[in-house]
């Protein structure tokens, strides 16, 4: 049985008991008037169900389609709200405290059955309905309590979250799933019932508006979608991001802009983007508040939505947002191509709705204090998890807002002067903007005063520039992102940003505020009230909930104390509530927590951070260590361990230095300094490693190191006024003083901060090219405080070859490697695709051997190229093997193509070990490794020849590698040094003197017309162009690489040895030998 047939039977088993609850009278009479209510509404959703399915929506007229509209949604309406199980208050009090809240949640999440019904969502509907029948089935037991409905209320969230949520998720970046579109685009927009295929509520404001924008003409209606989508489009373009690699956009909109939105996705159809419209989230486990993200009709009540915006509170705790989290995390996996290539949102936006302010009831849903701190928690979680799939720095958005109809009696004037806004030339615009921008760079602050009654007083401190030509506070934003013109933000320095902020009268998201005031200090909120409510404590609470998020609750703190870690890493930080941390003082986490009593003790906590595999090792032992760290032997330890570097390397480094100098009678103190503490420093300093970019980030660590342990001196002595470590006692009664991170900042960043400027100068320009006049080009000069010392690769026992076998194929007289793709290995059909697109699939044997079988395969290709193995989602799709061409359909299946590569090179033949013994196929090992690069000097015409030496030319012998004279005479012979014949011998009588030999990592220096050139030894280039060299730069990993150096006519050829403080020794001519050193 398939998902689907298996999903209809349960919907029929189902659906049939329904029909029989309402008839039915088992139930307590507290509970019966509420089911017999719900079983005839969920009685009227099934038979539409049905009648949707067999088209009805077609062939209803305008009105009979309002009235089903109407029936839909009257029990939420506002008039009938007070009689509503929906309405908390109601639902408590015909069902008391305990069975109230649930049912009322039950309601709320019975509701989002009508959308489902008109997308035809069979899961949704089905696992909704059950749901239904199985609350009512616990409440025919005589003594089921109120615990027993909520756990099953509960286990339907946390059990279907997965189908329910991933769903949500594809939603958002599967075109695909194109309820919505189709209704668009294949839609009649003059016709007003498509306002009623969607499912939402429709009011005569919807009706109006899509009849006003009927009245428009094409032209009218596609300038409008343009100031749409051009502004997305301008988004990416001021943001410099690539909107060519996006496949999709995601537009949001509010019924009866249907004509503006069908034009507009024509438009960015042309910038290569599929529409994906999903609507405002229904399920509770999907539902943000009382926000409405995604298309939207009209709000049936308000009050509704405010209602049940912590309607989560039902089942928001540790595990399930453990368990959402990973469900999120799986299902952007799987969709993760289609979100890689999600550009963002484009939004319309609607102004002049009736002003709403709710009224809060105590018997709605509302999150407690440690599920706020939860929902904080969560909220930066899930959106890291969106944010590595639909990257934040490569997508954008737009908006733009129009009045609806509700704004009053001049809705059409006020209409065509907002479309007038919305085109102003935002070029004229940029520049009068950038005019206020000139002026407010010029100052150190902003004063914002209020005017007659208005209580603002606040003063903005902005960042200090250093160069006001080419740095600016401020951002010049026009119609791209935020339609239309006219804005200019900046991000204001926090320290010195104080001050109130006040307005008598505002809207935010949708919600009303009273003389709200906002206290801030050095950029932080303080304090913060509002007149909607009686009570100051409703007041604060409204603005916590609606506008802070409880955001306030929170600060980032360090595991370990830093003067006692050395450790500023991620690592050693969590986000932490606020009044626990102030708890938990200068105690390890578990030390706390065994000291509070609660359910979440330090057990719990363990148990979390063992079953989290999502944190580093690091962070996880931090979280579990265990030590009291106030004590003073403790503190000792902690202190040592964390600021000497223990691993075994580190050690063995040490000891050997310390041998050294112990040996010599020194008396000098040797300490291995850990990484975490440089690279601390390193972040203070705004000094980041960049690895690429040079090697002296090892001298800039050296430096850095040295400094610190001056900084750790003087804060060791601060230390000691508060704790005598000999005796083991603290001096002082400020004990906490010891663990004060304010005197580690000033001691160690203190010392450090005097040598930036020399660190700087030591870094340097970065060296972009391979080629230098010296050790640098003029620009790209260190002044000499850096200086580089490569250890030379000069060990014989490497690999001969790369170890890849390849089979060959001999063309137009010239030997070729062939390589076989798998076409169902992902990595191979990647390679498979980048060659078709680069046009070279005529390489393929099968292109000349089997063009039936290749033709077939390209179709393949072509019709799945968008998967990322067309090929495996060929087969997944159909069920049926890719095989070669036969009339019967019945060929060999293809398991890998052959592909000719690149021609022959140096190389090992291995054909006898295949059976290959003559003939065109051999069987190779690709490739020889060269090992160095000798050099010699032609006296008689004063040139150079490089001579290569690969690891296949040296034997092992009486315990010692040695060079084979007769196959080293052999290269010599082939190079045209010798003549057939003759030996090393005879060297010296045929014009030739040898003179050096290169390894990797020499340096090495020579002058070419007049300038001499500085660099580091690669390798000689092989096997066909002669005296050509491959180098590296000096001084840096990452560099711009060029073609092979000829040294023929090079002049001074010589190497350098560098001792390991610099010194440079030039070396023109050694001894040759055949053993290895």
């Amino acid at each position: 049985m398939s998902r689907e047939e298996y999903l209809e039977e349960r919907f029929s088993l189902v659906t049939d008991r329904i029909f029989e609850i309402k008839d039915e009278e088992k139930l307590p009479e507290q509970f019966l008037g509420y089911f017999k209510k719900t079983a005839d509404f969920l009685e009227y959703l099934i038979r539409l169900h049905g009648k949707i399915q067999d088209g009805w929506l077609k062939t209803a007229s305008l009105e009979e389609l309002r009235k089903n509209n109407e029936r839909l949604y009257q029990d939420i309406l506002p008039e009938h709200y007070e009689t509503s199980y929906a309405n908390p208050a109601y639902a408590e009090k015909l069902l008391g405290k305990e069975f109230g809240p649930l049912i009322c949640f039950l309601e709320a999440e019975i509701r989002g059955l009508i959308v489902f019904v008109y997308e035809n969502r069979l899961f949704d509907m089905t696992v909704i309905l059950e749901l239904f029948v199985q609350i009512y089935n616990l409440l025919e037991e005589p003594s089921v309590s109120a615990e027993e409905v909520r756990e099953s209320l509960y286990w339907y969230v946390s059990d279907y979250s997965e189908e329910m949520v991933s769903r949500r998720i594809r939603e958002a970046v599967d075109p695909d799933l194109d309820f919505a579109v189709k209704i668009i685009e294949n839609s009649d927009l003059s016709d007003m019932r498509y306002l009623y295929q969607f499912g939402e509520y429709v009011t005569q404001n919807e009706e109006e508006m899509a009849k006003f924008l009927s009245e428009f003409s094409q032209e009218e209606i596609d300038k409008m979608a343009r100031t749409f989508s051009e502004g997305y489009r301008i988004g990416f373009v001021v943001g410099k991001k690539d909107l060519s690699k996006k496949k999709t956009v995601n537009i949001r909109y509010q019924l009866g802009f249907e004509r503006m939105v069908k034009s507009a996705i024509g438009q960015f159809a042309k910038m290569g983007l599929r529409p994906t419209i999903y609507r405002s989230a229904v399920h509770a486990v999907n539902r943000n508040g009382q926000n409405r993200i995604g298309y939207y009709g009209a709000v049936p009540n308000r009050q509704y939505d405010y209602d049940h915006k912590e309607d989560n509170a039902l089942f928001f705790n540790q595990e399930f947002v453990c368990r959402k989290l990973r469900v999120m995390q799986v299902a952007y996996e799987q969709v993760k191509e289609l979100a890689n290539t999600h550009a963002g949102p484009a939004v319309i936006e609607t102004f002049g709705e009736e002003p709403f302010e709710p009224e809060t009831k105590a018997e709605a849903w509302s999150l407690n204090p440690h599920q706020q701190k939860l929902k904080v928690t969560y909220s930066n979680e899930a959106g890291q998890i969106v944010n590595r799939y639909i990257i934040g720095e490569e997508r954008s958005f737009t908006i733009i807002a129009y009045p609806v109809c509700e704004i009053g009696a001049d809705f059409r004037e006020i209409f065509k002067e907002t479309v007038r806004l919305n085109n102003l030339d935002y070029h004229l615009y940029q520049n009068i903007q950038q005019t206020m921008i000139d002026v407010l760079d010029k100052g150190d602050s902003v004063h914002i005063k209020g005017k007659g009654a208005n209580e603002t007083d606040l003063r903005i401190m902005l960042h200090t520039l250093k160069n006001s030509e080419k740095e600016t506070n401020f951002e010049n934003c026009v119609a791209d992102v935020n339609i239309p013109v006219g804005e200019v933000f900046t991000s204001p320095k926090l320290e010195g940003t104080n001050g109130v902020l006040h307005v008598s009268g505002v809207y935010l998201s949708g919600l009303y505020y009273k003389n709200l005031k906002i206290c801030l200090e050095d950029g932080k909120t303080t304090q913060y009230s509002c007149e909607n409510f009686e009570t100051a404590d409703e007041n604060k609470s409204y603005i916590e909930s609606n506008i802070l998020y409880h955001h306030e609750l929170f600060e980032i703190d360090h595991i370990i104390p830093l003067s006692i870690s050395y450790d500023d890493s991620r690592n050693n930080k969590v986000l932490v509530y606020k009044e626990e941390n102030q708890d938990k003082g200068n105690r390890t986490p578990l030390m706390y927590l065994s000291t509070v009593n609660r359910q979440y003790d330090q057990h719990e906590f363990m148990n979390y951070v063992l079953s989290t595999k999502t944190l580093p090792r690091k962070k996880r032992e931090l979280l579990l260590n265990y030590e009291d760290i106030t004590k003073i032997d403790v503190l000792k330890g902690f202190i040592n361990r964390n600021l000497n570097d223990t691993r075994y390397a580190s050690r063995s480094v040490l000891n050997a230095i310390q041998l050294f100098f112990g040996g010599k009678e020194c008396d000098t103190k040797v300490r291995v300094i850990r990484g975490a503490v440089t690279n601390q420093l390193r972040i203070k300093l705004n000094l980041p490693k960049d690895r690429e970019k040079s090697y002296s980030h090892h001298a800039i660590d050296a430096a850095i190191m040295c400094y610190s342990q001056m900084g750790l001196m003087n804060f060791r002595n601060i230390q000691n006024k508060f704790i005598d470590f000999e005796n083991e006692t603290y001096l002082s009664d400020e004990r906490d003083s010891c663990f004060d991170n304010k005197y580690y900042d000033e001691a160690l960043f203190g010392q450090v901060l005097k040598m930036r400027k020399n660190l700087l100068k030591a870094e340097g320009k970065p060296q972009r090219s391979v080629q230098s006049k010296g050790v640098f080009d003029e620009e790209e000069k260190n002044n000499g405080i850096v200086r580089y010392h490569h250890k030379v690769d000069k060990k014989p026992n490497r690999g001969l070859s790369n170890a890849s076998i390849y089979g060959t194929r001999k063309i137009d007289d010239k030997i070729y490697k062939i390589v076989g793709y798998d076409i169902r290995n992902n990595k191979d059909a990647e390679a498979i695709i980048n060659i078709i697109k680069k046009g070279k699939s005529d390489n393929f044997l099968m292109a000349k051997h089997d063009p039936e079988t290749f033709k077939n395969l390209m179709e393949i290709y072509e019709q799945y190229k968008e998967e990322k193995n067309p090929f495996l989602a060929y087969e997944q799709e159909t069920g049926d093997y890719i095989r070669k061409y036969a009339k019967n359909h019945n060929g060999p299946i293809i398991k890998k193509i052959k592909y000719v590569d690149s021609e022959v090179g140096s190389c090992i033949d291995i054909s006898a070990n295949y059976g290959y013994k003559n003939g065109d196929k051999r069987v190779i090992m690709d490739t020889l490794t060269p090992y160095r690069a000798d050099v010699y000097y032609n006296y008689k015409d004063g040139t150079y020849r490089i001579i290569g030496v690969k690891y296949e030319d040296f034997k092992y012998s009486n315990a010692k590698y040695v060079l084979d004279e007769e196959a080293y005479a052999l290269i010599l012979i082939k190079e045209g040094l010798l003549k057939i014949g003759d030996s090393l011998e005879n060297i010296s009588s045929s014009g030739y003197e040898y003179r050096l030999s290169f390894y990797k990592n020499d340096i090495i220096e020579y002058t070419k017309n007049d300038i001499v050139y500085k660099e580091r030894f690669l390798s000689r280039t092989m096997p066909k162009v002669k005296n050509y060299i491959e180098t590296k730069p000096i001084s840096a990993a990452l560099y711009e690489k060029r073609n092979p150096i000829g040294l023929t006519n090079a002049t001074n050829i010589c190497k350098i040895y560098t001792d390991v403080l610099g010194n440079e020794t030039k070396i023109y001519k050694e001894k040759f030998k055949l053993s290895v050193d």
